[in-house]
Order: C-alpha cells, then structure tokens, then sequence
C-alpha cells in the first residue's frame, strides 16, 4: 500500500510536469507520447477560440478501466507425426518404471456407524429362549394307509382362477429346498396347462401358479392317477381322481353410450373383462333401430380421438379388452347421420361371441339399449309437487334434448303477467324458472323460438305452457324470536308476519329477572326437549295479562306485518313481557303447528357486561343517544353481588363463588329495568358467572447456539424463568422459590431417547448446558423436553 501511493505522488508530479510543455510542442511533434489526460486538454484548447483563455486553468486528467493489448502470437508449429502400432506403444510403455502400489490406494468406503434404530413400541418381556417346551413323538401310524385327495380347489364354474391348489392326505415329497422340488415330477395332472410353475406348500399341498392367472373363456381338467404313492410308501391312490374348473366366456364390463339423447354419430364403446380380437366380436355384435339392423365397422383411430368420451374410456381400459363402433347408414356417407334420428338404438351381443383366450362362446345374447337425439320440443311443465302449486315453488319445463346452457338468454322467455325477481337456471334438459309470484293467478310462459339444445337445434317456433298458481301456504314467523329488546324509539309493539292468517291468539305475560331461568325451561318443553326441568314447566312463567285475538289486515297469499301492542303488560311503556302467537285452530300433526315465542324487554338502558376470574364490569348506556347512565343499580342475578355505576356507566361486582344457575345482569334505574342474560339463547341451562382460582405460571425463554449441527459435535442450550403472576395485579418477575432446577429429555427425529439430566437454576433464574451428541444420532428435527421442578 505504502509502494502505491508513492507511485501515485510520482506519477501527479510528473503531469503537473509535462502538460505546459505538451501545450506547446504537441502540434510540432506528432510523434511525442502525451498520456491521455494532457492530450485531451491540448485538443480543447486547439479547438477553442480566444475565450478559451478565460476557462479555468489547472490540472485536468481522466481515470478509465485499463485494457491489456491483444498480443500477436505465433501459431505453434505442428511437427509431422504418425501414429504408433501397439507393439510400438507398448515398447514404448515398458521404459517407465513400475507403479509402486501404497499402503492406503485401496480401502473401504468410510461409513460412519449406523444410526439408532426406531424405539420399540410395547413392553419388552425378557423369557427364555428357546422356550422349554416337551417334546411329543409324531404318530406314526397316521401316515398309514391308502393316499387320498383330500380337497382341491378351483372346481365347477369360477369368475376367475389364480391359481389350482391340491392338498393330499400323506406327504408326497421330502423337505428339501424348493428348487429340488421343482426339479421334480408333480402327480397332477393338468389339461390345458397355461405357461406357470407348479411349488409344494409343506409336504402335502401342491400349487399351480400360472404366469398371470388361468387364462378365461376355458375348461380344464385336473387330474391324479391311480396307484401315486406318497413319499412314505405306505399307501398308494385307490383310483383317479379327477376334477373340472371352467373360466367364463367374455362378459361387458363397460359400455358406452347408454339412455340418451345421444348424438346421431355416436361411437359404440364396449369394454369386457378379458382380452378379445375386435375382427372376431365384430362379427357377432347387432346394432339395430327399431326392426332395422344397421352395419357397423371398427371405429378408426382418428375417430375414437375426436371423441372426447369414448377416448377416455380407451385410454383406462385394459389392453386388447375393449373395441369400439360405428355404425354405417346405407343410405348417407355423412357419419354425422349415421344413426337414425329420434330412434331407440339396440346393440345385441351374441351368443356366440368369442375370446381371445379360450375356446368358450357365450351362449346367451347380451343386449343395451340408447336413443338418438330428435327435435327439439317442449315436454312436460311442472310446478310444485302432489298436484299442488303455490307462489313459492319453482317452474319446471322439461323439453327433449338437453339445452345449451352458455347460449340460453332469460330474454329467450316472456312471463304474463311479469315475475319480479325473475331467476332461471338450467338443469340438462330442465329448464327452473323462480320469482316472486302470486297466488290464485294463471301465468302464461312463452318460450321463444330461439332457445337451443347441445345438438344446436332450436324449438322452431314459440312455445307457450300455462301454470295455475294456487294459494300460498299459512305461514307464521317473526324476526326476534327467543330474546329481544324493543326498539326504544318506537312504540312497544312486537313485529310478526303472517301469510293467509285472518286472526291470530296472542298471550302475553309479565314477568320479572326471577322468571327467566323458568323461560327457558318452558322453550325447551316447547321445542321437544325432555329433560326434568323442561316436563316441568309446560306453560309460560309470570302472570298472564292479556289473552285476545288479534285481526290480520291479510291480503292474499302476500306476506304481512302486524305489530303486537305490548302495553298491557307494561308499567308506563316500561318492563319485561313474555309474548306466545299462535293460529286459532293448530294442525293435529305437531310438526306442522305454527308458534312464535319470546322474551321482550321494554327499556332505555343498554347494558353490556364484560367478565374475568374475579369481577363482572357491567357498563350501561342510554339506548336513544349512547351517553352513559350514572347511578344504575346493578346486580348479577341471582346473587346479592352489586354496585353502581358511575359517571362513566360503569360498575365493577364481585363475582360471586358459585353460579346457582343462570345468571342474568340486571340493571334498574327509577322503573326502568333491564336484563342482560349470561346466554340469550334458550337451550343454555348452566352458568357461569362466578369466580375461578387464579395461579402464578412461568415464562420460558430458551435458545441454543446455532440451530444445526452434525452428529457427533456439542450443542450450548441457555435459558432464562421467569414468574407471572395470575392476579390483576400480576407481574413478570424472579422465580422466588418457585423452582430449583430444570429436568430436560434430548430425542432425535425418530423419538430415540438421547440423554437425560437436571440443570441447576441460578438465583437471576437462568441455566444453561452443553450437550454432546452421539456419532450415531438421527438426521432430522430433534426436540428437548424442559420442566422445571423443586422448590414451593
């Protein structure tokens, strides 16, 4: 570095130099090397005019990346040469002296031990091997007498054969190695006999077990001569025994196309379950329509292509077990026509049909059956079901052919008189009209003469269909059932809605906080349920105030709101009301009675209520404007925990030890009172609201040193506890004697246990440890267990 800037210095002082010098002689001597930077100042100055000499002067240079000279170098020469024979080369070869072989030039690849095996699952039993066990002498004499067949399998007719099974009643070989037996003569014999082998199982069963399985459409015989003799010699085969298993002829497994509309040049796709020569099912297939038979060919490559469906099924079909046709018109060459129009298809298998694995035919002829599309037309119109058409229920236009749902417009269908909300969609060849209809009122639909199907026919012409809308069904309902509060802005009235209903029962009870948990258990009663509390309570709690009928200003078959007046049960607009709707007359089956049922509360107070282990914070707010409301008494039912609220809204309750069961906040302020449930919804039949032991818990930090390592090297874990309290009050802080030492369990990837050990826990609750893994670990993810322990 020093060298270098003693070579800049230089260089800066030999410019400062040579660049007034080169101003004045550079023109006269054109062959004087001028470094770049000198150059370029004399060429801006010979290319100025006189104002050049108002510029500022000084030393000026440019610094660029520097560029080594290409040099020129000689091409080698090649000397003349010829290539030497091998007995040349190889004297050649013998001049140099031998290769001296080192001690380490060969030596086996460096493996490290194997790594540890998976944990056994399970409990390890030590016993005694072998166990001790007394030994029996075999009997002798069960060996003795005349050879039997003793069973044999496959035998009559099968689906299928994987292989021939024969189990004699004495040992036909001696225990050897299979590859002897093999080698040996077998006492079956088998006609035909596929390519296979034949293998002893023990000493008394033989297998035959061809190469794939027993080929179909074939009948064998299997037979075991008289007079074979086990390898006993005690007995021979009283007579030939003799059997019979037959595999089935060719059967479909798939066929295509079936029901219909079809296209008019849909190709015939059949699929069977063995390998077949399609010449020869050609041969015996019938396609006819109605009494006409039609010729059909094989379907070319090129076609069975251009046929989304049938190249599918090609593509997953076994090899040489499928064929696929076309039939051929006689009196047109345009295969789009090749099959009659609007015509049932009829494709006859057989009998006789052959495989190309056996000799057997079929015996019996096998048929299926499809249909050609025909003009497009308008089938059936459906509305409702059981003969009954209300305005809710959907249209339905069943036409021929299925339509083209990407080229169908709702324009495409004029409705008198006009249906709002009008909705139509398409299923195959269903057309569904929706929308908001009335009752007892005849529509015409006239469906125009542009709507296609997939076959890209249209209808022609116009279609009209009818549809004779009856009456809407009863209908009873109400947005706020269960609990509600009224809007407090309004009058107290509660909103129903009705259909078809002239009058309707309207009950209504007063009722207080201590009433609720009894609502509930009469919801439950009323919805089925059948516990003790809900038998119990099989009418509505409080005190009935009003029972009347109330008119319906009902208009036909149009929904319709009524406001129930809740004065009655109200203390100057204010309080709690139980309200039960219902039809005069109910329907004998009770799925279908109509009730509505709920819990409404007149009030200006809002209530909201926020819980921990330890205090409710209820938090109450006026419902016209939001501000909060001081001086609300609250209270969790049904305890005696209260408190007031402030200028804020809000009063913070103990909660009480125990929940006796549900639990309601009640708020009051002057008359007006207000419940806030712990659960609004009937079905809850426990509470909550009450207070839970709080518990100091610890906080971990741990890390170790660098995430990944090798097996064999060390790993550094540190760690640090911390205490939190579980108060309100509660704080991170110093363990205090919660915990001594730390216990920790290292296991590999494959749940090996590695090392085990206790760490000591210094006063600032820290601990740390160096562990060394073995050479033998498993690569992967490797976890460590910690718990702390000791101390109080």
């Amino acid at each position: 570095m020093i060298h270098l800037k003693s070579f800049v210095s230089l260089l800066l002082i030999q410019l400062l130099l040579i660049s007034p010098l080169a101003s004045a002689h550079a023109r006269s001597f054109p062959g004087v090397l001028v470094p770049d930077a000198v150059a370029s100042t004399v060429a801006r100055e010979e290319s100025t005019s006189s104002a050049s000499e108002e510029t500022v002067k000084g030393l000026r240079f440019r610094l660029s990346e520097g560029a080594a000279a290409a040099e020129q170098q000689p091409e080698a020469r090649v000397a003349p040469a010829t290539r030497l024979s091998e007995s040349e080369a190889e004297n050649v070869l013998k001049r140099l002296p031998p290769v001296k072989a080192e001690a380490l030039d060969e030596q086996d690849f460096a493996l490290r031990e194997r790594s540890l095996p998976p944990p056994r699952t399970g409990k390890t039993i030590n016993a005694v091997f072998p166990p001790p066990v007394e030994t029996v002498r075999p009997d002798v004499t069960a060996n003795s007498g005349p050879l039997e067949v003793l069973r044999h399998s496959p035998e009559g007719e099968v689906p299928l054969a994987p292989q021939l099974s024969v189990t004699f009643s004495q040992p036909m070989v001696a225990v050897t190695s299979q590859a002897e037996l093999a080698a040996g003569d077998v006492p079956v014999r088998l006609t035909p006999q596929p390519q296979g082998r034949w293998r002893w199982v023990g000493t008394k069963t033989l297998l035959f077990e061809p190469d794939v399985r027993f080929p179909m459409a074939t009948v064998y015989q299997a037979s075991v001569a008289a007079g074979t003799r086990s390898a006993t010699g005690a007995g021979a085969l009283a007579k030939t025994s003799t059997w019979t298993f037959s595999t089935p002829p060719p059967q479909i497994k798939t066929k295509y196309p079936e029901s219909g509309p079809q296209r008019r040049d849909a190709l015939v796709f059949l699929e069977f379950d063995q390998r077949i020569d399609p010449a020869a099912v050609l041969r015996t297939i019938k396609v006819s329509s109605e009494k006409t038979n039609l010729n059909v060919r094989l379907a070319t490559p090129q076609e069975i292509e251009a046929d989304d469906t049938v190249r599918k099924l090609a593509a997953s079909a076994e090899k040489d077990r499928w064929i696929a046709l076309r039939a051929v018109s006689p009196s047109s060459i345009d295969a789009r026509t090749s099959l009659p129009g609007d015509a049932n298809i009829t494709v006859t298998l057989g009998p006789g049909m052959p495989s190309a694995e056996g000799p057997r035919t079929t015996t019996k002829a096998e048929t299926f059956s499809f249909r050609t599309y025909g003009p497009l037309r308008v089938v059936t119109s459906e509305c409702g079901y059981n003969k009954r058409c209300t305005p809710f229920d959907a249209w339905r236009i069943t036409f021929t052919n299925p339509l083209d749902d990407a080229a169908f417009q709702k324009s495409s269908i004029r409705i008198e008189p006009e249906v709002t909300g009008l909705k139509t969609a398409i299923y195959g060849n269903t057309l569904n009209i929706e929308g908001l209809k009335k009752g007892r009122i005849t529509y015409k639909v006239t469906l125009d003469k542009s709507i296609r199907d997939q076959f890209g026919q249209t209808l022609g012409m116009d279609a009209t269909v009818t549809f004779n809308v009856g009456p809407a069904s009863q209908a009873l309902t109400s947005t706020a059932e269960g609990f509600v509060t009224l809007d407090p802005s309004g009058p107290p009235r509660f909103s129903i809605f009705s259909i078809n209903y002239d009058r309707l029962k309207v009950s209504l009870y007063k009722v207080g906080p201590e009433h609720w948990e009894q609502f509930t258990a009469y919801m439950r009663a009323a919805q089925g349920y059948t516990g003790d509390a809900s038998r119990k309570q099989q009418t509505p709690p409080g005190r009935q105030v009003s029972f009347k009928e109330v008119a319906i200003k009902s208009a036909p078959d149009e929904i319709v709101e009524t406001g129930i007046d809740l004065s009655p049960a109200l203390e100057s607009g204010l309080g709690q009301v139980i309200i039960i709707v219902e039809p005069l007359v109910q329907p004998k089956n009770r799925w279908e009675r109509r009730y509505i049922r709920a819990w409404a509360q007149a009030t200006q107070i809002g209530l909201d209520a926020f819980v921990d282990r330890t205090d409710l914070v209820g938090w109450a707010n006026s419902l016209k404007d939001g501000q909060p409301l001081k001086d609300v008494q609250m209270r969790v039912w049904p305890s005696e925990q209260s408190a007031t609220s402030g200028a804020d809204g809000v009063a913070r309750i103990a909660l009480p030890s125990t929940s006796a069961g549900l639990n309601l906040l009640v708020a009051q302020m002057g008359s007006d009172l207000a419940i806030l449930p712990e659960h609004a919804e009937w079905w809850s039949r426990e509470g909550g609201w009450h207070r839970r032991e709080t518990s100091d818990s610890l906080r971990w930090y741990v890390f170790d040193d660098r995430k990944m390592y090798r097996p064999g090297e060390e790993v550094h874990i540190k760690g640090w506890i911390r205490r939190v309290g579980g108060g309100k009050d509660g704080d991170v802080g110093p363990l205090g004697g919660a915990a001594t030492n730390v216990s920790y369990t290292l296991k590999d990837s494959r749940d090996n246990e590695i090392t085990k050990g206790n760490l000591p826990i210094n006063a600032l609750g820290g601990f740390d440890a160096v562990l060394k893994l073995p050479g033998t670990m498993n690569l992967g993810s490797a976890t460590m267990a910690l718990e702390a322990g000791g101390g109080a």
